[in-house]
């Protein structure tokens, strides 16, 4: 048997795409699925650029990594990161052109899924075969044409017709080079000596390419008509974005809205990015799609971590397309406020005051902070937690517990949070005194406390009867003193 080297590479292909999906079925829990892609092997003519949808969907929430790799393809994006939910289907865009020096080839286009971790949970193999001949064979009694081209709706729609020109009933499968093409009806059946028209349509907007080619496949012929679309300046990317004149940043995740306009007829997906960005603060927002002349409000976030620079810092809000293209940007003023504060109290818990100090981290972040106390004589303490990190605008709680001995003296202990560099971050005074613990082990132990109740009692009932004698002994002598009177 001989093969041609368009077979050895066809078979090739057939046997790696079989082993991706043997590795698929062992490795993951992804789907990944390219749609457009037709039977086993999708037709592109040289230099044909087409558009498909990739859809993905994990069965364990968390970030991943997709890769799409080719051996000769050219392919946008070659990667991607997607922060998933469990079962959840995502798309994106996927371009591929196919190279301009081909006759006859045959090309693997692979999409592969990894975990945050670089393991692999998903390959899926995908072949395309790039051909330059002319696709048309013989098929002498079929017409495969083109009528016209429609706008309307959002929706670009061509007219298409197959004529039967022989006797014998013939099908007609129909593809095109455009991903996103939906046929009014596919397979075409026409009758002998019959005209059948169809309808091919698709969505007006940023990814329709400038040409189409249409294919009709008969038997083992195969026609085709290249139509070139109406792309009308209206489609073309016209989005402005209005963010807020400040924004201002106290906590690590700041939230807000930014205002984008569609001034297209088209739909377009977009997401919102900073530039010229205070080093540490970082701005994103998820992708939204806008619909044609309307405005929309986009949920946008501005995060801070370690922002060593503080005030006012004149920055650029963009908004870009899904591929990262920049549509428009304006400047706003960004505002980073950067110093912290803490507060301190105290209450009385058994046989100790417990101080228990609030600190509010500014701007600047601090790792490996240490809790530093210095308590008046005779008491002693204990800190939770010894050690600490304070992100930007990190709110942390730091108790320390002091407990007096025999020997306390009244006055005052000092807190102190220290970063590694000396930098004394907050510092609160607290006042400690034994009688704030009155009732509590200052007075001795349970038995003491009792005990001394009791000799307190019976100090008052020696007190009462003294006085009771005293005045029983007063009226005895006024008695006596009468009666010698009378005598």
């Amino acid at each position: 048997m001989v093969v041609t080297n368009g077979g050895e590479k066809m078979v090739r292909r057939t046997a790696l795409m079989l082993l991706g999906l043997v590795l698929a079925l062992g490795l993951g829990h992804a789907t990944v699925f390219l749609t457009g892609v037709t039977g086993d092997c999708t037709l592109l003519k040289p230099g044909a650029t087409k558009m498909y949808v990739l859809s993905i969907e994990e069965s364990t929430s968390g970030t991943y990594m997709v890769t799409i790799t080719t051996d000769g393809l050219y392919v946008y994006p070659k990667e991607l990161t997607l922060n998933m939910e469990a079962n959840k289907t995502y798309t994106k865009w996927v371009k591929v052109t196919a190279p301009y020096n081909v006759v006859d080839e045959y090309y693997t286009l692979q999409v592969s899924v990894f975990d945050s971790n670089a393991n692999l949970v998903e390959s899926r193999e995908y072949c395309f075969h790039v051909y330059k001949g002319i696709l048309e064979t013989t098929a002498p009694d079929v017409v495969f044409g083109y009528k016209g081209t429609d706008v309307s709706d959002g929706k670009v729609k061509v007219a298409l017709y197959v004529s039967n020109l022989g006797p014998s009933t013939v099908t007609a499968y129909l593809d095109s080079d455009y991903g996103l093409v939906a046929f009014s009806q596919n397979p075409v059946i026409v009758k002998g000596y019959r005209t059948v028209e169809v309808t091919a349509e698709m969505p007006v907007d940023e990814h329709l390419p400038e040409y189409v080619t249409f294919y009709a496949k008969i038997g083992d012929a195969t026609k085709e008509v290249t139509v070139r679309m109406p792309v009308p300046e209206s489609i073309q990317p016209d989005v402005t974005v209005t963010p807020p004149e400040k924004v201002i940043i106290d906590s690590p995740l700041t939230t807000t809205y930014v205002k984008v306009t569609n001034n297209s007829d088209a739909e377009f997906t977009v997401k919102i990015v900073g530039k010229s960005l205070p080093f540490g603060v970082g701005v994103y927002s998820d992708e939204v799609k806008v619909p044609p002349k309307e405005t929309i409000l986009v949920k946008t976030y501005f995060t801070a971590n370690n922002v060593l620079k503080t005030g006012d810092f004149l920055s650029k809000i963009c908004v870009e397309d899904e591929y990262g293209a920049e549509l428009s940007c304006k400047y706003t003023v960004i505002e980073v406020l950067g110093t912290g504060e803490s507060t301190a109290s105290t209450e009385v818990e058994k046989n100790a005051i417990v101080a228990t100090l609030t600190v509010k981290n500014g701007s600047k972040a601090y790792y490996g902070v240490k809790v530093e106390v210095v308590a008046p004589e005779g008491w002693n303490y204990e800190t939770t937690p010894q050690v600490l990190d304070l992100d930007s605008y990190e709110t942390e709680e730091v108790k320390v517990s002091f407990t007096p001995t025999e020997n306390a003296k009244d006055g005052v202990a000092v807190i102190r949070l220290v970063a590694a560099d000396g930098t004394v971050i907050a510092q609160k005074t607290v006042n400690l005194s034994t009688k704030a613990l009155t009732g509590y082990a200052t007075l001795g132990s349970g038995s003491s406390v009792i005990g001394l109740i009791i000799a307190a009692i019976i100090i008052a009932l020696i007190v009462a009867a003294v006085v009771k004698k005293g005045k029983e002994a007063e009226a005895e002598i006024e008695e006596f003193e009468e009666l010698t009177k009378k005598g």
